[in-house]
């Protein structure tokens, strides 16, 4: 097969798969039923302090007077079960210090009784077969499960029964007398805000087994002065430690892969911060307002740093950015007022608009450290930075043009790819590729990415395919695709 041929049945291959990558699929939408829309009738009204909705075949709880101290929930109403009790249905009951809970509830919603700061008690009826409790704290049936702590508790100490695998969302939310919590190895998981605005807490291990933090596990804990997150967990999710004010220094072990958006975010004592190796991608503000951590490096495995993600950090002077970053977010540095040394060390790392500061903000001495004729050389001499070469590019990190996909060859899969990047950018005006990634599409050197560059991959294929020597795209297209 002459290369004519074979270029062409390569492309027609490649404009059917290129159609696969970036079709349009039309969702699925399920179809909603009469049933399914119309909501149960149901009647509402009032016993004691409480309001509840009356269905057909059983009550449920859903509100309660603020002013409530004590509260007897009944298991029955108008001869039908009270069977649910909605989440917050107690919020800012403040003055409520007890509550008993009926043996025929089946379902207590979430957060049912958050910011309930006087209550010491929950109690629960023996005879629920869906719930318990031990000295006044609120659990599953079985107790794998401790679902709510009461807040008015004037303990300063807990410690969780060894029967526990999971902390439920909101379990210790605003408990400001807790300064200790002992959390059994037996756990596995930390629910959302679970230990929220404790703000007397200052000491806390977390178990080995623990595989889940939950978002905002954390935060407001502004006594927390250390913790130890154990190599079990792979992820840290968003605001988990935000607003931990006392919080000094931290290590994020191997087994971490992701810091999720406003990780950190006023952790305004944290010093020392050390990043393992494992992890790829720190998320929008993750650092954010951190004003005393002076110096940090970005481990080589981290791709992508999100917007905001060290701004206003004020005492921050150096950072060092590995060499698998490839994009930098939107005022990363944002408010940096100290900060004059940033080492980029990816030559083709993209930058989001301005990474210092937005136009009205001074940044005086910024030096940027990167390779000759890389981004960084042209973010800092775009910006008015001084730029400091670390000489020419690496090998080991110079793109290949044609490789698109990194495997250190060129082929149909390539061109495939161009042509979705090149889709993408004729309907909505932007793409998918990484700086390198464009950059090594530009085979014909015209500043785009379009046909013409998947065109020329294809051919260089087929030149390689048919037994050509493989002395580079670019010189092959300069000596006329022979």
């Amino acid at each position: 097969m002459n290369f004519k041929k074979i270029l062409s049945t390569l492309m027609a291959a490649v404009i059917a798969c290129g159609a696969g990558v970036f079709s349009v699929r039309t969702p699925i939408i399920p179809a909603i039923t009469a049933d399914a829309a119309d909501e149960e009738e149901f009647i509402e009204g009032t016993y004691g302090d409480l309001t509840y909705k009356k269905y057909s075949d059983h009550v449920e709880i859903y509100d309660c007077d603020e002013s409530a101290t004590s509260v007897d929930i009944p298991a029955e109403i108008e001869g039908l079960p009270v069977t649910e009790i909605h989440g917050g249905a107690f919020i800012y009951c403040d003055s409520m210090t007890k509550i008993t809970i009926p043996e025929s509830v089946i379902s207590i919603g979430e957060n049912t009784f958050g910011s309930c700061s006087s209550i010491s008690s929950i109690e629960v009826t023996e005879n629920n077969e869906y719930y318990s409790s031990i000295d006044g704290v609120l659990f599953s049936k079985n107790k794998t499960e401790v679902i709510q702590y009461p807040c008015g508790n004037e303990n300063t100490t807990y410690e969780i029964p060894d029967s526990v695998t999971s902390i439920g969302d909101y379990a210790f939310f605003g408990c400001s007398n807790l300064a200790e919590i002992t959390i059994p190895d037996s756990v596995t998981s930390i629910g959302f805000d679970a230990f929220g605005g404790c703000t007397s807490l200052t000491d806390i291990t977390i178990p080995d087994g623990v595989t889940e933090i939950g978002v905002r596990a954390f935060e407001g804990c502004k006594s927390l002065t250390s913790i130890e997150i154990p190599d079990s967990v792979t992820s840290i999710g968003g605001w988990t430690f935000c607003g931990c004010t006392s919080l000094t220094s931290i290590e994020i072990p191997d087994s971490v892969t992701e810091i999720g958006d406003l990780a950190f975010w006023e952790c305004s004592s944290l010093t020392d911060i050390t990043i393992s190796e494992s992890v790829t991608e720190i998320s929008y503000g993750a650092f954010r307002d951190c004003t005393s951590l002076t110096s940090i490096t970005i481990p080589n495995s981290v791709t992508s740093l999100g917007g905001w993600v060290f701004s206003g950090c004020t005492s921050l002077t150096s950072i060092t950015i590995g060499n698998s970053v490839t994009k930098i977010g939107e005022f990363a540095f944002g408010g940096c007022t100290t900060l004059t040394d940033i080492t980029i060390l990816n030559p083709y790392v993209g930058f989001y608009l301005t990474i210092t500061g937005r136009e009205d903000e001074v940044i005086e001495n910024m030096v940027v450290k990167g390779y000759e004729n890389s981004t960084a050389q042209a973010y800092a001499e775009e910006q008015g930075f001084t730029f400091v070469s670390l000489g020419e590019i690496p090998e080991s990190l110079q793109i290949i043009y044609g490789d698109i996909d990194g495997d250190k060859k060129i082929s149909a899969v390539d061109a495939s790819l161009v042509l979705a990047e090149y889709a993408e950018l004729s309907s909505n005006g932007w793409g998918y590729f990484t700086e390198a990634q464009t950059r090594a599409a530009d085979i014909n050197e015209d500043g785009m990415t379009d046909a013409r560059d998947a065109s020329l991959i294809l051919g260089y294929y087929a030149y390689l395919s048919g037994g050509g020597s493989d002395d580079g795209i670019l010189r092959w297209v300069s000596e006329g695709m022979n």
